[in-house]
């Protein structure tokens, strides 16, 4: 038997007392309630109970019965409000006592039934239930069976933290996972735009070449294309077992990597077969498609923005080389202007100062004007 199985509903239904109540309507709707929960007709029982109380609109007793009914019925959120307002209704402690016990009772049911999805909310529940029934023991020490349950509570809130626990494992475990999957695609990545950028440099340099050379290296371009392809296709694999990190998902960043990996696998082995027939050209868009592809597929594992193409990133990376050749280049030519401009000005200084040397007297004393 669980511990679940062992919690039990103090369902004592109670009679509006003779002569405290002077609407006789009332009293009946309590008993006819009172004999349809007994015969198992909770719906009904509820219906009657309401009857009663809207002739009798404090009456503790009948917002416990109608507690005890929805409870039986297996709707404890209205369980809950009967018995909350029963409690705020009575004078009575050893009712009170009774209204605590089963607000326990509905709490921890409704803990059970998160278990399957929500754990944080099912420890909540049972931890509200424990509270609940420590208050009952608080209000009367003989309330049957609080005790009890607080024990079973407690045991269920101990399979609970297990379950949290070992979720959490479990999603660092995946956590981890993915990582690693995604430093493996990052360096698939690279060695499809190093494929790629052998291409370009294949498809320039086979004017030069011998035909034997062109045929060798396209080859090799092939077989290693056909290596990148196998390894995105073993990766996507692996992307099968990856389960979402969320629960609401409709589809997990690892469904929405592996798809773009079969994509790319897909321009990988047209790819190949244009190399294999030595259509070199032919081959490159089918290079850059797989490329993009596992571009996306990253971006969908990291969560981060994919990076620019490959034909945009080599043409920025040439761009910008083409930029700093100019700029040191034009620094260069300034600089020499420079030092042009240096030499010129110290060769006409020079020449200058040759000049009026050669006008000096011979004696190599200038005259001094006297004007005194």
């Amino acid at each position: 038997m669980t511990p679940s199985s062992k919690l039990a509903l103090l369902a004592v239904l109670v009679a509006i007392a003779q002569g405290a109540y002077a609407a006789e309507s009332a009293r009946e709707s309590v008993r006819r309630g009172n004999r349809l929960f007994a015969s198992g007709d909770y719906d009904a029982a509820i219906a009657a109970y309401e009857q009663a109380s809207v002739e009798e609109p404090e009456s503790a007793e009948i917002y416990f019965n109608k507690g005890a009914a929805c409870y039986r019925k297996g709707d404890y959120a209205k369980a809950r409000e009967a018995f909350e307002q029963a409690a705020l209704k009575t004078g009575s402690l050893a009712l009170e006592a009774k209204c605590r016990y089963n607000l326990g009772n509905c709490s921890f049911r409704q803990g059970q039934r998160q278990m399957d999805s929500d754990l944080k909310k099912a420890l909540e529940e049972c931890e509200a239930s424990i509270r609940y029934y420590q208050e009952a023991l608080k209000l009367d020490p003989d309330v049957q069976g609080a005790a009890r349950n607080i024990e079973v509570a407690r045991l269920t809130i101990k399979d609970i933290l297990d379950r949290i626990k070992k979720q959490e494992e479990q999603a660092k475990g995946q956590q981890e996972q993915q990582q690693k999957l995604a430093e493996k695609l990052q360096q698939l990545i690279d060695r499809q735009q190093q494929a790629v950028k052998r291409n370009e440099d294949l498809s320039r340099q086979r004017q030069e070449a011998t035909p034997e050379d062109v045929q060798k290296q396209t080859q090799e371009s092939a077989d290693e294309q056909k290596d990148i392809r196998k390894e995105t296709e073993d990766l996507a694999e692996k992307l099968k077992s990856a389960k979402s990190q969320g629960a609401d998902q409709q589809q997990s960043p690892a469904d929405k990597a592996r798809e773009h990996l079969d994509r790319s696998a897909t321009q990988q082995a047209a790819a190949e077969k244009q190399l294999r027939e030595e259509d070199v050209d032919g081959a490159r868009p089918s290079q850059e498609k797989a490329l993009e592809e596992m571009k996306k597929a990253l971006s969908s594992l990291t969560g981060k923005p994919q990076q620019q193409g490959a034909g945009q990133e080599q043409k920025k990376e040439t761009n910008t080389a083409q930029n700093q050749q100019q700029q040191a280049q034009q620094q260069q030519e300034q600089q020499a202007e420079r030092l042009d401009e240096g030499a010129r000005d110290i060769l006409d200084e020079e020449k200058e100062n040759r000049r009026r040397r050669d006008l000096r007297p011979a004696g190599g004393h200038r005259p001094v004007d006297k004007d005194w």
